[in-house]
């Protein structure tokens, strides 16, 4: 954050005690996903020189705070059992939302995850065909 502000400022004079107390609230604001343009005005760069970078400071800590999309290998071996994204609900609750899976077959795959986060679920998806695009038993 104190980069991102120090960046913003450019060569403007300030309190180093002030930045260090802006830029930390700039990281808080960060890290709880807020990044609501009228709050960090009203919040964080309430004061001069603070007042005229904080939209650009905002900016930069929510570009800088998106993680960064997931690079996946292509493994061009053996042949595709299924390729495709999905969407996995119990009842009213959603459990896995545009979900990424590519299967090869021949393969072997195991699940992991922390209980009731729908393993068992997804597994009786797919046995009972209703993953769609997914290749049925036959």
């Amino acid at each position: 954050a104190m980069k991102n502000l120090k960046e913003a400022l450019g060569g403007k004079s300030c309190d180093e005690a002030e930045a260090a107390h802006v830029a930390a609230l700039a990281a808080c604001a960060t890290n709880m996903r807020c990044f609501d343009s009228a709050d960090w005005k009203a919040q964080i760069g309430f004061m001069a020189p603070f007042d005229s970078v904080v939209e650009e400071l905002r900016a930069k800590m929510e570009v800088a705070s998106k993680p960064k999309e997931e690079i996946e290998e292509e493994d061009t071996e053996g042949v595709d059992l299924y390729k495709g994204a999905f969407s996995l609900a119990y009842g009213t609750l959603t459990l896995l939302r545009d979900a990424k899976m590519h299967l090869k077959r021949e393969r072997f795959y195991g699940l992991l995850g922390p209980n009731q986060c729908g393993k068992t679920t997804l597994m009786r998806a797919i046995v009972h065909e209703q993953l769609e695009g997914f290749p049925k038993r036959d």
